[in-house]
């Protein structure tokens, strides 16, 4: 499956693209500029979740999210920081933030979005390996397949039943599926269905999805926890 990406406005400035030495760059650089003017509401390009909510001198107040595929988002420049906590669910589209004119490298309001290889989801070491360019990203990938859509922290956990008898746990950075709601272990997740809360329907293609992105979340959150300390 190819995740499905959205620009987040239609106001490219393609002259200044991915790569570009325009303007006098020293670098060249290493996202795409929107110029929908100041305080636009920016949406999420990809479904996900928030993994740094930061700010940088040059870049200002900045935003990035961890994506199923492995890629990440960073949306620079916001006017004030995003009110997005990290670990938290986002989906393709939600507001993010608001266009901004923060950080040394901002001469105007505009969203310098960029798309990272790396969880920094800007650069690392004036490095631009680390970066792609998101106009052709994003272009070749407006057709994809959004995956189930996440639960967000006020659902979690949740106890899934599949046809079939399969039961999986999903909690927000954890999930574990059951090939059968008679063994032990899934007796006693379902007997805990008021503790929980409960979804039904969902296909078993589904839930692994729902399980392998909540366990991608923790182990996001987890690694992060860990680079601080």
């Amino acid at each position: 499956m190819v995740l499905k990406y959205q620009h987040p406005f239609a106001q490219i400035d393609l002259a200044d693209g991915w790569g570009s030495m325009a303007g006098g760059r020293t670098q060249p650089h290493r996202g795409l500029d929107y110029q929908p003017g100041a305080g636009a509401t920016i949406p999420a390009v990809a479904v996900g979740v928030v993994s740094a909510n930061r700010w940088n001198a040059a870049l200002g107040n900045v935003l990035v999210i961890a994506h199923p595929d492995g890629m990440y988002s960073g949306y620079s420049h916001l006017a004030t920081a995003s009110p997005h906590q990290v670990g938290a669910a986002i989906v393709r589209g939600e507001p993010v933030g608001v266009v901004g004119n923060t950080g040394s490298a901002s001469s105007g309001a505009h969203l310098h979005l960029t798309i990272t290889f790396t969880a920094d989801g800007t650069w690392n070491n004036a490095d631009i390996g680390v970066t792609t360019d998101p106009y052709r990203f994003i272009n070749a990938r407006l057709n994809g397949d959004d995956p189930v859509q996440p639960f967000k922290e006020s659902d979690m956990p949740k106890i899934i039943s599949v046809p079939g008898g399969t039961i999986a746990l999903v909690s927000e950075t954890f999930g574990t599926m059951y090939t059968s709601t008679s063994g032990v272990q899934g007796s006693s997740i379902a007997a805990n269905t008021k503790a929980y809360g409960q979804v039904a329907g969902l296909t078993e293609d589904q839930v692994k999805t729902l399980v392998a992105e909540a366990n991608a979340r923790g182990q996001r959150i987890a690694d992060l926890v860990a680079a601080a300390r």
